[in-house]
């Protein structure tokens, strides 16, 4: 199985966690919206998706692909773990993630507020 290369800046980048979501492993640069959707193998992180390059230049992206290639790195990385991480970045997961976030906030806020605030998901003729 062979990874996706990206070769430039993505601020999100959704080719590469397609490219996961199909279980391939991804060789990206290592900056933007990739770093935090693809787990490089090189960071010795639990579960890797694929492989970071730090420049944008042809000899950082031949390292990393000779890298992948003669390290044989595709044998340690597993495509069931990289469907199921890039199933967290599915529509569902984000807007689960950030109504989580935003009731959380609202309960802060709540507290440190003199006067209780009702739960907006309660007011009438709001909707969420």
């Amino acid at each position: 199985m062979s990874g996706i290369c990206v070769a430039g800046l993505e601020e999100f980048g959704i080719a590469p966690v397609e490219a996961m979501a199909a279980g391939a492993p991804v060789i990206g640069l290592g900056r933007g919206g990739l770093l935090d959707t693809v787990r490089c193998a090189s960071a010795e992180l639990k579960e890797p998706s694929g492989v970071l390059f730090p420049d944008q230049s042809v000899e950082s992206l031949v390292q990393a692909v000779e890298w992948f290639e003669q390290e044989r790195i595709w044998r340690s990385l597993d495509s069931e773990s990289i469907r199921a991480w890039a199933k967290r970045f599915r529509a569902e997961a984000f807007a689960a993630r950030f109504e989580s976030a935003l009731r959380m906030a609202w309960s802060t806020h709540q507290r440190g507020c003199a006067v209780a605030a009702s739960d907006p998901a309660e007011m009438k003729g709001l909707r969420l």
